[in-house]
């Protein structure tokens, strides 16, 4: 069980480290049930598969050197690091960690990741939430899964980041990955992004890499990177010591079609505004990002302005804190969590563009778009949450639950069977 808390740990920086709203270490006895592939999950009932009761194995691992090293050709106009000295990836022979694993059999289907004891495990989902296949299983201490593309798993590790091939069954340890986080594939061709979180990595670097012909195709000097939704451009952050011990944080975008590097915007961090958390791509032209100044987290647009829900239009005398914010693949809506100091977060979504966001009736986290519909995890107990029972609490029951912003009802989805879960992004 302590390898469990820690694995969540884990997910929780993974995500949104920084408004801490789910607490992995809420522990709760149920009782299991068991499901088979052939039958079907009524809503709102739990759903469980027993875990092995043998104890772990300590294994070390047969590896083979890749040979194909990366391609680690810094150039100082364009900000490409020159990284460390780990330009190589591996094979993992690893068969006592992982034992069991199956295709994706739908990309309109859900992906979860669900830890029960020291098991962690991706199901495949039905849109409405009957477990129809186990696409992964491997002892949660050792792999966390991240995302997903083509019968490729996106794997998080202490040991570092890898992927793992469902057609080959190969375990593929990605090179200069210690110390990183995933942040996904690209979309148009066969690369995956990760980087350092945090600018007080001494790294701090970005990495392209193409995972069919095995190279770095680019690194970058920065952290914290993301895909934008509409494109393959790559938004990353990065430090600028300045005088009288004050520093600026900037945003930079990559273009893998033109190689082209490009500064986008850059705030220096004084008495008032303390950092840069996050930067959220639309496309190549349109970003937003969070600044944190006076204990707030907010949202701005490249536009210059702040984003706000139709009504609240945010002035000094307003504390409101905003999180997780998203765009869909078509570039039409964005969603993001919203929250007044010591309540809880709410789903607010919209359409972004003409600043019309709309707050929802509905409190949790971590939203996502897929099909057209916001997925997010919340506690039936509080999801929602009447005026008067609102205050800030942890998350004690996990449970997924579909928003459809066309008529703003929300469906529980699937409620898990062990200590918390995370969905995970289909390419």
């Amino acid at each position: 069980m302590k390898k469990l808390i820690v694995i969540f740990i884990v997910l929780t920086v993974c995500f949104q480290a920084a408004c801490g709203r789910l607490n992995p270490e809420n522990k709760r006895d149920r009782d299991d049930e068991t499901y088979s592939e052939s039958s079907s999950r009524k809503k709102n009932k739990s759903t469980s598969k027993s875990t092995p009761e043998t104890a772990v194995p300590t294994v070390t691992p047969y590896i083979t050197e890749n040979p194909y090293p990366g391609d680690d050709n810094p150039s100082p106009d364009t900000g490409v690091g020159t990284g460390d000295s780990d330009d190589t990836g591996y094979i993992v022979h690893d068969d006592t960690n992982i034992y069991g694993s199956n295709p994706v059999m739908d990309k309109d289907n859900i992906l979860i990741a669900e830890a029960v004891g020291d098991v962690i495990t991706v199901l495949e989902l039905t849109p409405e939430g009957t477990v129809i296949n186990e696409v992964f299983s491997a002892y949660a201490y050792r792999y966390f899964p991240f995302s997903v593309k083509d019968q490729v798993l996106f794997l998080y590790s202490s040991d570092g980041l890898f992927l793992y091939d469902f057609n080959t069954e190969t375990l593929y340890m990605l090179p200069q990955s210690v110390s990183c986080q995933p942040v996904g594939f690209l979309k148009q061709s066969p690369c995956v992004v990760y980087s350092n979180r945090y600018m007080s990595d001494l790294s701090h670097q970005v990495i392209i890499y193409d995972y069919v012909n095995e190279r770095i195709v680019r690194k970058l000097t920065g952290y914290n990177a993301k895909i934008s939704a509409m494109d393959d451009s790559v938004y990353f952050l990065n430090y600028h010591p300045e005088e009288d011990y004050y520093y600026s944080i900037s945003i930079s975008s990559y273009d893998p079609d033109t190689g082209e590097v490009k500064e986008r915007y850059k705030e220096l961090m004084d008495d008032y505004t303390y950092d840069i958390t996050d930067v959220a791509p639309l496309s190549m032209d349109y970003f937003a990002y969070c600044i944190y100044n006076e204990h707030e987290y907010r949202y701005h647009t490249s536009e210059g302005y702040v984003i706000a829900t139709k009504g609240n239009l945010y002035s000094e005398d307003i504390s409101k804190e905003q999180f997780d914010l998203v765009f869909s693949p078509d570039g039409k809506m964005a969603c993001m969590t919203e929250r007044d100091w010591g309540s809880l977060t709410y789903i607010a979504y919209g359409d972004y563009t003409s600043q019309e966001m709309f707050q929802s009736e509905y409190y949790g986290s971590f939203p996502e778009f897929h099909n057209g519909l916001i997925y997010f995890v919340s506690d039936p107990g509080f999801v929602n949450a009447k005026e008067g029972e609102r205050s800030f609490r942890q998350i004690e029951v996990y449970a997924l639950y579909c928003l459809d912003p066309v008529d703003n009802s929300v469906t529980e989805i699937y409620r898990t069977r062990g200590d918390g879960f995370m969905f995970l992004k289909s390419y």
